[in-house]
């Protein structure tokens, strides 16, 4: 489901990310250290969280282009939320309101916004 959320709603850093790994790898990452520094080494050890995390083909592709480097995190919330709201469309009407709203810790009235909303910002009106 997520390769299908536009990588340029990630800022900077993550987006290049996202290039080099892919998408659900990269947001494993932020929902990992979304908000924190996250140092790279320049060599990856086999117990090394990054490996538990992406995978060790990923992990090594990290290493390779930001080895040495300590990286800022974004939460990356746009895109977070962009990801989500595709997931409750998806699952509709397979799982109810209700369990959608459970599921994903909000209220059944923002359910029924996500669902009325097609997903795409270009659906919404300019307003200046």
């Amino acid at each position: 489901m997520q390769q299908e959320i536009d990588i340029t709603l990630l800022p900077g850093v993550l987006r290049e990310i996202a290039e080099l790994i892919g998408l659900p790898a990269t947001m494993a990452i932020v929902q990992q250290y979304g908000g924190v520094r996250l140092y790279v080494p320049k060599e990856i050890t086999q117990d090394h969280p990054l490996i538990k995390l992406v995978g060790i083909c990923n992990a090594v592709t990290l290493s390779d282009s930001y080895g040495g480097e300590t990286l800022e995190i974004a939460l990356a919330e746009n895109a977070l939320r962009k990801i989500r709201d595709k997931e409750i469309r998806d699952q509709w009407p397979t799982l109810s309101q209700r369990k959608l709203a459970l599921k994903y810790r909000t209220t059944e009235r923002h359910i029924r916004r996500i669902l009325a909303c097609s997903g795409n910002d270009d659906d919404q009106p300019e307003l200046f």
